[in-house]
């Protein structure tokens, strides 16, 4: 029996333009997600590890837990305090978005690590290893001194909280 109560012909295919997510449909102009997975699913292609750097005007110098746990920071936070390196990215905003948050009509390929409040404002580093799985780290710690001298590690910013003026 199909997911509608209907049965399903052998012609009921979903078009490549469409994105199935529990049993819901929504139409995405095609490819956008294909170049997303592309983008982001290159794990040991080039096994380089990346930290994303606090915000340059970060308002704390030292990492702070989100103060509501019902937040998006606050469930940010739960999930990698949680489980360092299980999630990839697009794992991990599915994980927050659909399954703690129940937005499953969110288009997660426009998502992205450097937009973190954590990294924004809260003080906490993405550290992204050569697996493509992603912890955040203390901004205070040795841990993420450590991945800012090493060679190895590409660094790169979280977007800042406002413009520059």
């Amino acid at each position: 029996m199909h997911p509608t109560g209907s049965h399903a012909q052998s012609s009921d295919v979903i078009p490549a333009c469409c994105y199935a997510q529990s049993w819901h449909i929504n139409p995405r102009p095609a490819g956008d997600l294909e170049r997303y997975l592309r983008k982001h699913n290159q794990a040991g292609e080039n096994g380089m590890e990346e930290l994303i750097k606090i915000s340059d005007d970060s308002p704390t110098e030292k990492s702070l837990k989100p103060e509501n746990e019902n937040s998006v920071e606050g469930i940010t936070f739960d999930v990698l305090i949680n489980h360092p390196y299980k999630y990839t990215e697009i794992e991990f905003f599915k994980e927050v978005h659909f399954n703690r948050r129940g937005k499953k009509h969110l288009k997660l390929e426009t998502y992205s690590l450097k937009r973190l409040g954590l990294a924004k404002r809260y003080g906490w580093g993405v550290h992204i290893d050569a697996d493509k799985k992603i912890a955040i780290v203390p901004c205070e710690s040795e841990q993420y001194n450590n991945l800012l001298t090493d060679p190895k590690v590409k660094k790169s910013n979280a977007y800042r909280n406002k413009k520059r003026s």
